[in-house]
């Protein structure tokens, strides 16, 4: 985390990278100890806000493998105009593969 002010300012400014993404904002603190523990707090806001983010992403539904390539993927190679032996070798790579543990 970096404390800074800006040119012209009397406020602290607070700069700090949670999670790759960057986050700058004012504190409105015009003394430094005070600005810090403004920071603190932002920090703690946007850490539980990312982990609220990453819990929505996590409760999102994905399709089974079996369902996208039964509903969208053989369909798209059968109805595509690719060359017959690569569709063949889709048809036999799935015909393979749906009985594995990672099609369910």
């Amino acid at each position: 985390m970096e404390l800074y002010k800006r040119k012209g300012s009397k406020y602290w400014l607070a700069d700090f990278v949670l999670d790759g993404k960057r986050y700058r904002q004012s504190t409105r603190a015009t003394t430094r100890t005070k600005a810090t523990e403004v920071a603190a707090e932002l920090i703690r806001k946007a850490k539980e806000k990312n982990m609220t983010e990453q819990e929505q992403a996590a409760n999102v539904e994905l399709p089974v493998l079996t369902e996208f390539a039964d509903g969208m993927f053989l369909p798209y190679v059968d109805g595509s105009q690719l060359d017959p032996d690569t569709k063949r070798y889709y048809q036999n790579g799935w015909r393979l593969l749906k009985d594995r543990p990672i099609a369910q």
